[in-house]
């Protein structure tokens, strides 16, 4: 039961964040034909990030798949050394997991810099939100559990 609320809860955040990047894309196409004097967009704030990351991980079962599923081949019940084991290699798949999202910021960060066009970015805004939309619409209509 708490796998279906998790999903559905997944799927509602991908279904709400592509309908977001669709009306962002919409609403830049008519921003750009009737600019406004002087408006320009503030890059999101520190704590708006975090906290999106966190909720995009948070309802992430991929991590809980993870972490139940492989990391109990690595520790015995019987000697006592499990707490330690478990937490060793958690930590060490939290530092691989940040080391790959830092190379993933950096690179995304480069990336906007070299296509920050208005046009590439409500092209990709409308992709990137209808992929978003049929995925939270496939997850939440799937069969599987």
């Amino acid at each position: 039961m708490a796998f279906i609320v998790l999903k559905l809860a997944g799927a509602a955040y991908l279904g709400y964040m592509g309908v977001r990047m669709l009306w962002r894309s919409w609403r830049a196409n008519e921003e750009t034909a009737n600019p406004a004097p002087g408006t320009a967009t503030a890059p999101a704030s520190f704590a708006v990030l975090f906290r999106q990351g966190l909720t995009t991980n948070l309802l992430n079962p991929k991590a809980a798949a993870f972490f139940t599923a492989l990391l109990p081949q690595f520790v015995t019940a019987h000697d006592g050394t499990a707490v330690p084991v478990i937490i060793g290699l958690t930590l060490i798949a939290a530092a691989a997991n940040l080391a790959g999202q830092c190379v993933f910021a950096v690179t995304a960060h480069h990336t906007a810099r070299l296509v920050g066009r208005r046009r590439f970015e409500r092209v990709l805004d409308g992709l990137v939100g209808s992929v978003l939309l049929a995925l939270g619409l496939k997850i939440a209509t799937s069969a599987q559990p």
